[in-house]
C-alpha cells in the first residue's frame, strides 16, 4: 500500500496514514502543496515531485514530505492550479489553528 494517495484535486496528494506531531502527539494540519512536474535535479528525482507541508497546531512543529509521482499527473495538478506551483488551503481549513493562536496571544498579553 502506498504511503501517499492521489487526490485528483488541488492538494494533489494526501497521506494514507495519520500524521501526528512527534513532540506533542497532536494531529498535524495540512499547510501547503507545491508541485514540480519537471525533473528536479537538485533533489535527484527523475519523476515529478510534490512538496507537502504539515504543521502542528499545538507546538508549531513543521514537517515536510517529498512525494514523488509521475510528471503527467503533477502537470495536470499544475494546470488545475492555473500554472501556480503553490496551493494553500482555504481560510476555513485554518480556523482550528486560529483559535489556538488567539489563546497563546492572550496568555502573552496581546489580546
Amino acid at each position: 500500500m502506498p504511503l501517499w494517495e492521489r487526490t485528483h484535486d488541488l492538494k494533489a496528494h494526501r497521506p494514507a496514514f495519520e500524521i501526528k506531531c512527534r513532540f506533542c502527539d497532536s494531529l498535524m494540519m495540512f499547510r501547503y502543496s507545491e508541485v514540480y512536474p519537471e525533473e528536479n535535479v537538485i533533489l535527484a528525482r527523475r519523476n515529478g515531485l510534490n512538496v507537502v507541508e504539515y504543521k502542528c497546531p499545538r507546538c508549531s512543529l513543521i514537517e515536510k514530505f517529498y512525494v514523488e509521482d509521475e510528471r503527467e499527473y503533477l502537470q495536470k495538478m499544475l494546470d488545475m492550479r492555473d500554472g501556480r506551483r503553490l496551493y494553500l488551503p482555504p481560510k476555513e481549513e485554518w480556523e482550528a489553528e486560529h483559535e489556538e493562536i488567539k489563546k497563546r496571544l492572550a496568555i502573552l498579553g496581546y489580546m
